[in-house]
């Protein structure tokens, strides 16, 4: 038994002339949709500052463009809850989502409240990508310089 190698040049197999790949055309790798954007809140009990908080979120939406979709929800006190916004966008086949928390200080519900909320939105969907984004001051402020406005915490 011999290996083909052992074969002269003209008995061996031969391949067609456009097998290279740089032959082929070119195909681009559809592009990966931009991550959801989630504005965490605390909540209010008055409607209106839960109406002001959806409308940053739209501004911040609008100067994003087609950036990605940007969803205001709430640890508490308004809707949509965190773990409402996050079924909602899962369900709409979004698996890869930014979490941004919009509070002022880094107490208790940043630290508890919201990893908790986000680990619970987790459960069960191995492929839901969230990204928690540090609750920070000056990053609460540039969202407010983003959309050409002045920061409340200075």
């Amino acid at each position: 038994m011999s290996s083909w190698t052992s074969l002269p040049v003209s008995a061996r197999p031969t391949l067609p002339p456009d097998h290279r790949s740089d032959t082929l055309p070119a195909t681009p790798a559809p592009a990966a949709p931009a991550p959801t954007v989630l504005l965490l809140g605390h909540g209010a009990r008055d409607p209106e500052g839960a109406d002001e908080y959806r409308a940053l979120a739209a501004d911040v939406a609008a100067r994003l463009g087609d950036g990605g979709a940007v969803t205001p929800c709430f640890l508490e006190l308004a809707e949509p809850s965190i773990l409402d916004a996050l079924q909602a966008a899962y369900d709409a086949g979004v698996r890869d989502a930014l979490a941004v928390p919009c509070f002022l200080f880094g107490a208790g519900h940043v630290k508890n409240g919201l990893p908790t909320a986000i680990q619970a939105a987790r459960m069960g969907r191995p492929d839901l990508k969230i990204r928690y984004g540090a609750a920070r001051r000056r990053h609460f402020c540039l969202m407010f310089r983003l959309i050409g406005g002045n920061c409340p915490a200075g």
